[in-house]
């Protein structure tokens, strides 16, 4: 059954810049081998009717200050549907304080509130329903009992979430999710693959060049999280 995640507020992409990094997932399979899975433009193009030939394509519409998200108080929906996973794993956020550092429970562990399950494999339709979120948070995908969190200063270091604007909608992203150790992965980042976007059904389409040159315009200011010594 299609669903869908709504939230009433405003998006801000926020990162700190010794974790924000840009990365080309790889490209592992081959359409119509046994068993292959979709390379990650092969979804984005199934989601949103493009023509990319490789991952090397997007790399224009990478979002590479994606560590931590901000809300920018009265604006229309935020949504959050998932497209595609590889296996039965949960995605949910988590909180943080204005500086993107998270907010931490009594097992010194990131707060961590699922928004959806994933119990399907291939392409999907997920759901959960929200009243809202915190004002300043992170997104986390988790399989058992590894999480992967949007600030990879969490992970060991390793940056397991990539962020693209898609084209021809305003404040829209895709989020691509890679679900294992670095070391162990075939970095192709197309275990849950979702996108995030503000006003439902009422996207106003623009070209996605002058999406990427005008972020400040649409609302998307860039913060950064203060240096501590």
């Amino acid at each position: 059954m299609k669903k869908l995640l709504t939230i009433a507020a405003g998006l801000s992409l926020c990162a700190m810049p010794a974790f924000a990094s840009h990365i080309t997932p790889a490209e592992p399979w081959v359409n119509g081998e046994p068993g292959a899975e979709y390379n990650l433009y092969e979804i984005y193009n199934e989601v949103y009717d493009t023509t990319f030939t490789s991952n090397s394509d997007m790399d224009a519409l990478q979002v590479e200050d994606d560590v931590f998200f901000s809300l920018l108080g009265d604006a229309p929906s935020v949504t959050a549907r998932a497209h595609f996973a590889y296996y039965a794993q949960t995605f949910g956020y988590y909180e943080t304080d204005e500086n993107g550092d998270p907010v931490l429970g009594g097992d010194s562990m990131p707060i961590m509130n699922e928004l959806f399950t994933i119990t399907e494999q291939g392409f999907v339709d997920e759901t959960a329903s929200l009243d809202g979120l915190p004002e300043n948070f992170g997104f986390y995908d988790s399989i058992g009992f590894m999480h992967w969190f949007s600030d990879s200063s969490l992970n060991n270091g390793e940056d397991h979430l990539v962020v693209y604007a898609v084209e021809g909608q305003e404040n829209t992203f895709v989020l691509a999710w890679e679900d294992v150790p670095l070391e162990l992965s075939d970095m192709d980042y197309n275990d849950l693959v979702l996108t995030v976007y503000l006003g439902g059904s009422n996207i106003v389409p623009e070209p996605a060049s002058m999406l990427l040159l005008g972020m400040g315009v649409a609302g998307l200011a860039v913060h950064r999280r203060r240096n501590k010594k």
